[in-house]
């Protein structure tokens, strides 16, 4: 090989070397937007419900019947949950379809949310007093909505 020839390699090689030297020499930035959205929830733990013992002859001719019963309910922080019971009149029935008259109403005794945003959501189920009914088992499964 000439000395000419080496001389343009080289050249050549210098040329082509220059501009990535020049470009590891600077820097920039860059901008990342990072988001994250924390939606209203909430999850039911179920407390077993309501067991009562309806005397229509004695006890529960002229007094009505109450028990109280409830759910855990767990949030997300901030949120503001609602309850809607089911819209009377509503009826537990037995096997032979024979009907006893309940209301189911919100007894807003839960308090604050607590540790974790955890509640015990709590219920009245009164059953009134002087219904005449044979005697039985009677049940019924109440839907509660929950707003959130």
């Amino acid at each position: 090989m000439n000395f000419r020839a080496l001389s343009l390699a080289a050249a050549f090689c210098a040329l082509a070397i220059a501009p990535l030297a020049a470009s590891a020499s600077g820097s920039t930035t860059a901008t990342l937007g990072v988001a994250a959205d924390v939606p209203s929830n909430c999850t039911v733990a179920y407390n077993g419900g309501f067991h009562m013992s309806y005397d229509p002859l004695v006890l529960n001719n002229s007094s009505d019947l109450n028990s109280y019963a409830g759910f855990g309910l767990s949030c997300t922080l901030g949120t503001n949950p609602t309850f809607t019971p089911p819209a009377g009149p509503t009826y537990m029935v037995d096997n032979n379809n024979d009907k006893l008259l309940y209301t189911l109403v919100y007894s807003n005794t839960h308090g604050a949310f607590g540790i974790h945003n955890v509640a015990s959501i709590n219920f009245l189920a009164t059953i009134p007093a002087g219904q005449d009914v044979p005697v039985g088992s009677y049940s019924d499964t109440a839907t509660i909505l929950v707003n959130f």
